[in-house]
């Protein structure tokens, strides 16, 4: 009877303590990446419980090549728009699915940025999905880039996210570096992207475009090195009251048989 009382207790509190794991969902690894138009990039092992997409690029853009990035040009409009470049398919997407089985919560958003001159895309907005952007997307972020490798230093001190051809203390490789880290994006107050049951698939997108100076050799790119990154928490579903009750009912009877035994 002791026996069937222990099983009893191990699995009323397997059920309903599921344990949370807090890692990167899913990440894309660009170290390695070829100087050459490579056309997606598969993402890097996600935690159990997770699945993921591969890195791509929107219809309206093409792919350029970029040792260790993920790089695309023709981002020239001539009327540039986060709007047009919805209506162009003007973004770099990547995501996540969760399995059967587990739930996840999406906490963080990371991303490297480069662009290759002063006219490349510096307006960009990200955007999140759970039916493949079928409707409009959630707008997670809206913010200016204009670090560059090329052209005049900016002025000082430099327009937020000014990086690369400007000394800003502190940055990583501040003045040389191959590309930018971006602040980190909470995504723990979008309620959409929290509890997400098995069988959801969240997409992202960020989209970008330029001004009118903007060409078609223009260059922006993910990464170099690092590529997009989400970070929360996976856990095994915690079952319906229905099929707890189920269980504990059939344990129950269990103990009652060895009982009269």
């Amino acid at each position: 009877m002791k026996a069937y009382r222990v099983s009893l207790i191990a699995a009323l509190a397997a059920m309903a303590a599921a344990q949370l794991q807090a890692a990167t969902l899913v990440s894309y690894k660009l170290s390695g990446v070829a100087n050459a138009a490579v056309p997606s990039v598969a993402a890097s092992p996600s935690p159990v419980g997770i699945t993921n997409i591969a890195l791509t690029r929107g219809a309206g853009i093409n792919a350029a090549a970029l040792t260790n990035g993920f790089s695309a040009d023709t981002w020239n409009r001539p009327a540039p728009s986060l709007e047009n470049a919805i209506a162009n398919g003007d973004y770099f997407q990547w995501g996540l699915g969760v399995a059967p089985g587990y739930t996840a919560s999406l906490s963080t958003a990371d991303l490297a940025l480069r662009r290759s001159a002063a006219s490349s895309p510096m307006n960009m907005q990200l955007q999140a999905s759970l039916d493949n952007f079928a409707t409009p997307g959630i707008v997670i972020s809206s913010f200016n880039y204009y670090g560059r490798t090329s052209g005049t230093a900016p002025g000082t001190p430099p327009a937020p996210y000014e990086y690369m051809t400007t000394d800003v203390p502190g940055r990583l490789n501040a003045g040389t570096s191959p590309g930018d880290p971006i602040p980190t994006v909470n995504l723990s107050s979008f309620t959409s992207l929290q509890n997400l049951a098995g069988g959801a698939n969240v997409t992202f997108r960020l989209y970008a475009w330029g001004n009118a100076s903007t060409t078609a050799t223009n260059t922006f790119a993910l990464g170099r090195m690092i590529g997009p990154a989400v970070g929360g928490d996976v856990a095994v579903a915690v079952p319906e009251p229905t099929s707890l009750a189920l269980v504990c009912g059939a344990a129950m009877i269990g103990l009652a048989i060895r009982r009269r035994q």
